[in-house]
């Protein structure tokens, strides 16, 4: 049975790699394309994904900065060449802004990392979704930056909603968006689109 091509953008620590752990543990025809900024942490991640144990699945590295347009077109030529198709495309890079105190700066960096280069991910890499059988588009999104939850007057207690958080809740709100945009598009085509909202966790910022 051929295997399902997952690729997870942010994979080398906090929600990108526990989804990793958990996908390459959860069948033997699923292979999972662990994508990091730097080959030097995406090695490290993997040492740590082996340490804990042996995995029924394949696991693979490939270097992407999602602010980086050069970057991205590279590891979607590697890909092809490599795989032909992709499965699944999960979205889960990002940033919080959080210790950001300049303004401008703040939301140069959160919308860049948090919505641009989503935007630019999914454009490279869905001719090769596209290509799948059963083809899913799926961001890390969070429910608490919906336009309906941040209109409520009671707010719930958590960092994001510090001052420095505007810029990541924004930003958040804008990818719910671009994944709204996507499905519309592309959903005749068979693509499947979500925004995963993990909740509230504790990971590096």
């Amino acid at each position: 049975m051929a295997s399902t091509i997952i690729l997870i953008t942010g994979a080398n620590s906090g929600i990108g790699l526990a989804i990793t752990k958990v996908l390459v543990r959860s069948s033997t025809t699923t292979h999972v394309i662990l994508a990091s900024r730097s080959d030097e942490k995406a090695q490290q991640a993997v040492s740590e994904i082996s340490a804990e144990g042996p995995y029924d699945g394949t696991l693979s590295t490939v270097t992407i900065d999602v602010t980086d347009p050069q970057s991205i077109t590279a590891a979607a030529t590697h890909i092809e060449v490599t795989y032909g198709h992709l499965d699944v495309l999960i979205n889960n890079a990002g940033v919080s802004g959080m210790g950001i105190s300049d303004t401008q700066s703040r939301f140069q960096a959160c919308l860049e990392t948090n919505v641009t280069g989503p935007a630019l991910v999914s454009e490279a890499f869905r001719p090769l979704l596209l290509k799948s059988s059963n083809p899913y588009s799926i961001f890390i999104g969070s429910g608490d930056k919906t336009l309906t939850r941040n209109a409520m007057t009671q707010k719930v207690p958590h960092a994001a909603h510090f001052k420095s958080g505007d810029a990541y809740q924004i930003s958040k709100t804008a990818l719910n968006m671009l994944a709204i945009m996507e499905a519309r598009d592309y959903g005749e085509l068979g693509l499947k689109v979500f925004v995963l909202a993990p909740g509230f966790m504790r990971i590096p910022l």
